[in-house]
């Protein structure tokens, strides 16, 4: 899934997506506006034996998101664009996130909390 906004002003941007694991729809939003919407994953559960890639391509490195990923949250349920603005206003509410930070490396910084 891409944005339909290109992006290469060297900037940080505000950038989320949310996906409905039932309906399989992903939106992303630019800034708390929507930006995209697509169905895909339909019903695909959420499992730390699953690999999930932000920013990776299927088509490889080439095609890659080429930047830097800070502030990254992934909640327990569906924001609606309200919530996404506020966390832009104020900040992200960590007791509503699905994974506990283990450090600061993005990389490998946690697991999903799937017994919610």
């Amino acid at each position: 899934m891409a944005s339909t906004k290109a992006i290469s002003d060297g900037k940080w941007h505000h950038i989320a997506l949310t996906r409905v694991r039932k309906s399989g729809v992903n939106t992303i939003y630019f800034y708390g506006v929507k930006d995209a919407s697509l169905v895909k994953g339909l019903g695909l559960p959420v499992s730390n034996d699953v690999v999930m890639t932000i920013g990776g391509h299927p088509a490889g490195a080439a095609h890659a998101f080429a930047g830097a990923v800070d502030d990254m949250a992934i909640f327990t349920k569906v924001l609606s664009a309200d919530e996404i603005n506020l966390a832009i206003k104020s900040g992200i509410n960590r007791s509503s996130t699905a994974v506990k930070r283990n450090g600061k490396l993005t990389i490998m910084w946690g697991q999903l909390r799937t017994n919610l």
